[in-house]
């Protein structure tokens, strides 16, 4: 198992809950600037752990509850220098009397507080290192002094540091309380969180998208306009999260990316699993769901399961556009509407209050996370999607969904696109994104579209060869009346791909890339994709056609 990364990306309760469910022996090396932090694992529970901003040694801890004097302690040191690798726990329970429960205790208080100090560090990196018990490092940790026999379970360290961190306060490692008490806590802000107003009263926000650079802008967007938020990549995570809150009386809400993978990896519109499981366990939990491709049928299950909202998010091709910001700024006043922060009291967000310009350190942050989420890769761009569009289309979350995913991929690889329905040789709008900017309402006008393809068009080639085709708009009539429908501009580069099925093509896809002038790219990973399609959007087009009757 390799996870390597920042801790912007993946924080330390993700971190944690994965090498638990994992079952994982190992150690989890952490960096933030100048300091440094190790968690030791044994089968997924925590055995140790350090940190460079404070390393007692067993000696100033017995000092510290008290369980030895200064001149025994010296004489117990003194004995365990001349022993080649005893350890001074060991000595100290065979030869003084000090029972292990206690030194269990003592080791337990301070690994809980190193673990809590780290989920303060919002920033830096992570590399856990995978190692099993008969290597070497695994024998140098078994004869360490602060190692725990029973180790403890990660979950409830991600609860409780959560809850730490969302009331502001951490564990002091060199405060001395008395032995057998509760922790005692000190009123310490971590400076990561300074620019919150988060109130132990506020409802938590959680946010879940599979999408890496997406994430964090959407963590720092809903941190600045006063939401307590917590992000999750992964569904497992997320449910974990959702019951430690529960436990201690809160009720998250969740804010729900709708395409993203499912739990068992077969398919992709995994928001919608992660409204069903939510739905079973936790019905009380309001859910929003969110998503840059509106589709009726995701939107329609969604409230089905108890969604009380479905949101449009910005596209990642917006973020650096106004359109972009505008979008996450109506999401933003969106789940205000539903989700207010403590202390809020309507009107313009935090953010605008506060004259931030908004759009430039959003783009700035989406432009740095992208460089870090997305190393040079050679190959077809959008084979990443490929496996989970295929496996959704034969095991669909939505008997429609199949023009939701081409939407949906096409999204990857062009700037617009328009999907049409095939009547002999007449062509009628179904669907669309990109063409917001053209026409107030983009989707209506696509709806009403209709085109009878001449000869000379090169939809007519892509219908009689039943193959993808690039190419430019014609000059002949039914070329021209689309171009004028989405802006007459003419495009460096047009794509034209047929879904195909029982030899005929049952519906045809249009994109390009305005307002970019450039040509449309690679796109095999798509057309593979629309080889596949055919079947169930003639399944779908068929039950269209039922349903006026």
């Amino acid at each position: 198992m390799s996870l390597v990364g920042n801790l912007e990306d993946l924080g330390l309760g993700d971190i944690l809950q994965i090498v638990s469910l994992s079952q994982k022996s190992g150690v989890l090396l952490l960096a933030n600037g100048q300091r440094e932090g190790t968690i030791a694992f044994i089968d997924g529970q925590v055995v140790y752990a350090d940190s460079s901003q404070f390393k007692p040694s067993m000696s100033e801890i017995m000092l510290r509850y008290k369980l030895l004097d200064q001149e025994t302690l010296d004489q117990a040191v003194a004995e365990q220098k001349k022993g080649a690798h005893r350890s001074l726990s060991s000595l100290l329970i065979s030869n003084y009397k000090i029972s292990f429960e206690k030194i269990q205790a003592i080791i337990k208080a301070q690994i809980e507080r190193t673990v809590y100090s780290f989920f303060c560090w919002q920033e830096g990196t992570f590399d856990f290192q995978l190692d099993e018990h008969d290597t070497e490092g695994s024998t140098r940790l078994n004869s360490h002094e602060f190692r725990l026999e029973q180790g403890l379970n990660p979950q409830w360290l991600v609860a409780e540091g959560r809850r730490l961190v969302s009331e502001g306060r951490l564990i002091l490692a060199d405060m001395e309380d008395p032995l057998g008490t509760d922790f005692s806590l000190a009123e310490v802000h971590c400076s990561d969180h300074s620019s919150s107003t988060v109130s132990t009263e506020a409802t938590p926000l959680f946010i879940i998208d599979d999408d890496g650079p997406t994430r964090s802008v959407l963590q720092k967007a809903f941190v600045r306009a006063g939401f307590e938020v917590e992000v999750f990549a992964l569904t497992s995570v997320l449910i974990e999260a959702c019951s430690a809150r529960v436990k201690l009386g809160q009720r998250p809400a969740l804010l729900i990316d709708l395409i993203m993978p499912r739990l068992d990896g077969h398919g992709i519109l995994g928001g919608l699993e992660v409204m069903e499981i939510v739905a079973d366990k936790y019905p009380d939990l309001p859910m929003m769901m969110m998503t840059d491709h509106p589709n009726a049928e995701a939107e329609r299950r969604a409230k089905e399961l108890g969604g009380i909202a479905v949101l449009r998010k910005p596209k990642k091709i917006e973020i650096r556009e106004k359109r972009g910001v505008e979008a996450l700024k109506n999401l933003l006043l969106e789940v205000d509407r539903y989700v207010a922060p403590t202390g809020h009291t309507g009107g313009r967000p935090r953010y605008e209050a506060e004259g931030q310009d908004l759009g430039k350190d959003l783009i700035d942050e989406f432009d740095a996370t992208m460089q870090r989420h997305d190393p040079p890769f050679e190959g077809s761009p959008g084979l990443y999607l490929l496996k989970g569009m295929l496996q959704e289309l034969a095991n669909p979350l939505l008997s429609g969904g199949v023009i939701l995913l081409t939407l949906r991929f096409a999204s990857e690889l062009l700037n617009r696109a328009v999907i049409f329905n095939v009547k002999g040789s007449e062509i009628i709008g179904i669907g669309q994104f990109g063409l917001d900017t053209t026409t107030e309402n983009a989707d209506k006008m696509v709806r009403k579209l209709r085109l009878s393809v001449d000869a000379d068009s090169l939809f007519a080639q892509v219908l009689h060869q039943k193959t993808a085709a690039k190419g430019v708009l014609g000059s002949c009539d039914s070329d021209r009346k689309l171009l004028s429908c989405l802006g007459d501009v003419e495009p460096a580069e047009i794509f034209i791909g047929p879904l195909v099925s029982e030899g005929k093509v049952v519906a045809i896809i249009y994109g390009d890339n305005l307002p970019a002038l450039i040509p449309v790219g690679n796109v095999e990973t798509f057309e593979i994709f629309l080889s596949q399609a055919g079947m169930a959007m003639e399944k779908v087009l068929l039950e269209r056609e039922s349903s006026k009757f």
